[in-house]
């Protein structure tokens, strides 16, 4: 018991250590946060310089279509949404947009056409279900 009361009593006996002066912080805080605001200012003006880019879309395509946009899109390294925007971009330049607009509507005439359907085939089915039939 007195071994630990000695103990004690030899560390209340050390000299206090020297506070140490660290010269990798800064005392003044305002010459610190100068440069990282003009830095975070700078990086925002460089952004502001790029074109705005939409929050995602899904975007349902046919099965086929999506595995040959993958393929080309992960063997050039790129991404379906800059794929779509440098086609359009493309088809603009060219002259190909009024084309490319009737294959669209010709294209949503038979997604239409196929939602129909569905939508029949799920009445039908739970109309089967609750006949029991």
């Amino acid at each position: 018991m007195s071994s630990i009361i000695d103990e004690i009593r030899n560390r209340q006996s050390q000299p206090p250590v020297e506070e140490r002066a660290d010269i990798l912080v800064s005392t003044n805080v305002d010459s610190v946060s100068q440069p990282q605001v003009s830095q975070l200012d700078v990086l925002k003006d460089l952004l502001a310089t790029y074109p705005t880019i939409s929050n995602q879309q899904p975007i349902r395509l046919q099965v086929e279509i999506k595995a040959e946009i993958d393929a080309l899109c992960q063997s050039s390294k790129i991404t379906a949404e800059t794929l779509l925007e440098a086609l359009f971009i493309a088809a603009i330049a060219q002259g190909g947009l009024p084309s490319v607009v009737v294959q669209a509507q010709e294209r949503l005439k038979i997604r239409k056409e196929m939602g129909n359907l569905k939508s029949r085939i799920t009445q039908l089915g739970n109309l089967l279900k609750n006949n029991g039939g």
